[in-house]
């Protein structure tokens, strides 16, 4: 990601740029089913138990405009959260639900967290007004990932 360009007024559509900024929810913000955590995307796994959720949010970059980021075709590589995050009473019954040979299922939790500090790599798209149902959030730019080059979320 250290190679590709930032995104600059002169930026075009199409072209894939990193940016960096703080997570904010357009909306209210999903709840990930381990953690309880408030969150825009989350990736949770016990076993047997998987569940995905993604929706739209906003990179919030000081002294610009904010940046609405579709995380629909996104390649995550944030930490897993550590195992203290998923004990909740919730995770601990999918944990007995969806055991393992062993004993307790091992969850595993990833979020991009409400207020994280991230980078993301994409590709640039524009919104039109149609297309923006958040008139209070209105933002021009998206970064935008597809099924041959997701998007790319790291930890800043």
């Amino acid at each position: 990601m250290k190679q590709l360009p930032g995104l600059g007024p002169s930026t075009a559509e199409g072209e894939v740029v990193v940016v960096s900024g703080t997570v904010r929810a357009i909306g209210e913000p999903l709840i990930a089913p381990l953690s309880r955590a408030r969150c825009t995307w989350f990736e949770s796994r016990a076993n047997t138990f998987e569940r995905r959720g993604a929706q739209r949010f906003l990179l919030e970059r000081e002294g610009t405009s904010p940046i609405v980021i579709d995380p629909t075709h996104a390649h995550v590589a944030l930490a897993l959260l550590p195992q203290s995050a998923v004990d909740t009473f919730p995770a601990l019954e999918i944990r007995i639900a969806h055991r393992d040979t062993d004993g307790l299922a091992t969850a595993y939790e990833t979020i991009v967290a409400i207020g994280a500090a991230i980078s993301v790599a994409g590709i640039v798209a524009r919104e039109t007004a149609a297309e923006t149902p958040y008139r209070d959030a209105r933002a021009d730019i998206l970064l935008v990932g597809n099924a041959d080059a997701p998007l790319v979320i790291v930890d800043t």
